[in-house]
């Protein structure tokens, strides 16, 4: 769960799973703008991100799950 969404450039990604995940944030371009690990429940700071769209994929060792966020100012 992504939340809020949209999101004024800070948003939590709440998981149920304790095992390290990678997270991508992509524009619309297609653009890697912010790679991290998170564990569980983690706060992401993307403030510096532009307004608008962009793709999240969180990734673990069993599956890779795709979300939307979007940011305004």
């Amino acid at each position: 769960i992504i939340q809020p969404n949209p999101s004024y450039g800070t948003f939590v990604i709440e998981t149920n799973l304790t095992e390290k995940q990678h997270i991508q944030i992509i524009d619309i371009n297609g653009e890697i703008v912010l790679s991290t690990t998170i564990t569980g429940t983690t706060s992401i700071d993307a403030g510096n991100l532009s307004e608008g769209v962009y793709t999240i994929n969180i990734v673990n060792n069993n599956s890779i799950a795709n979300k939307r966020l979007v940011i305004v100012k």
